[in-house]
């Protein structure tokens, strides 16, 4: 939840950046478009408080138990061999 929410949020904003850097190729006339970065990094922080809102809340209805942790690698080759401190495991 912590890498790929936060990417596609900030992609998705590039790619209307783009659309206003070029719009005569869109049809459109915009004069100094102008990016207002720490709106846009508030708006990246908002979906990701509410996309793990509802993960958190699926997690809940179906009796997950949710322990924060963290992993690290440990081998030579990214995604495997991580050393795992917690886990969540269903209940009930």
């Amino acid at each position: 939840m912590s890498a790929a929410c936060p990417t596609k949020a900030l992609l998705n904003t590039a790619e209307i950046w783009e659309h206003f850097k070029h719009p005569e190729e869109q049809g459109l006339h915009c004069q100094n478009p102008v990016l207002d970065l720490p709106l846009v990094l508030k708006r990246k922080d908002a979906i990701v408080d509410q996309h793990a809102a509802g993960i958190a809340l699926l997690m809940k209805r179906q009796k997950v138990e949710v322990i924060q942790g963290f992993a690290r690698p440990v081998g030579p080759r990214p995604g495997r061999g991580l050393e795992r401190r917690r886990r969540a495991r269903p209940r009930g």
